[in-house]
């Protein structure tokens, strides 16, 4: 069977729109960048597998919040599967609008809303390239945007520690704006095909291939 090639689209938004970007930070068991974060005691740069015993503990967590030009798989029971990814101009954009209005200390749990978090502080903000280069997570694009934050919360350090929570995601209006532009697109090719020359089998294929069931 021929190997599905599934569309990947940049996502974007409107600085000037107040409900596009970034709107918080969710601390999940699943990051969708695939990276876990470090979580540091006091020692610099130690990667803690078992906390038993530490003491003394700098309740820090260090990963990337987004990756630059790195697909990242969804899907939508409309489209099927697909990739999405953003740029480095973009995430760029999206630190800035986030810093500027004052949301940067805005977590919750597993994208649930209704589990905002307090005593959750970001305390070191950067993106990688020619002026921050990350010892840390060395492979990453250069654009990439990583976060630190200071965790105070005691129920949400605990399950730091115990492997519950395991990195950032964020939030924020972009897949919502390219799902509806994808719908739309798709179904444009999906009459093409049902309005072309082809079989019904050859077009039953294709649909199949454009929804991703094939």
């Amino acid at each position: 069977m021929e190997e599905l090639e599934y569309p990947c689209f940049y996502l974007d938004f409107e600085e000037e729109n107040m409900k596009e970007g970034m709107s918080a930070l969710s601390f999940v068991d699943k990051p969708a960048t695939q990276i876990k974060w470090e979580v540091f005691s006091e020692v610099k740069n130690v990667l803690y597998q078992k906390f038993e015993g530490i003491n003394d503990e700098k309740r820090i967590v260090t990963s990337p919040v987004m990756l630059a030009e790195t697909e990242i798989l969804r899907y939508n029971e409309n489209i099927g599967k697909y990739f999405v990814k953003f740029s480095s101009d973009t995430i760029e954009k999206m630190m800035k609008k986030y810093f500027k209005e004052n949301r940067i200390h805005t977590v919750n749990l597993n994208h649930n809303p209704e589990t905002k978090q307090d005593g959750i502080y970001m305390i070191e903000s950067y993106l990688v390239g020619d002026r921050n280069k990350s010892e840390l997570f060395s492979d990453i694009q250069e654009g990439s945007w990583v976060a630190t934050f200071l965790v105070e919360n005691d129920e949400v350090w605990d399950k730091i520690k115990d492997g519950t929570f395991q990195g950032f995601s964020l939030e924020g209006y972009f897949i919502e704006k390219y799902e509806d532009d994808m719908i739309n697109k798709l179904e444009e090719k999906i009459k093409d095909v049902l309005n072309s020359d082809l079989t019904d089998t050859d077009k039953e294929t294709k649909i199949k291939k454009l929804l991703n069931l094939a």
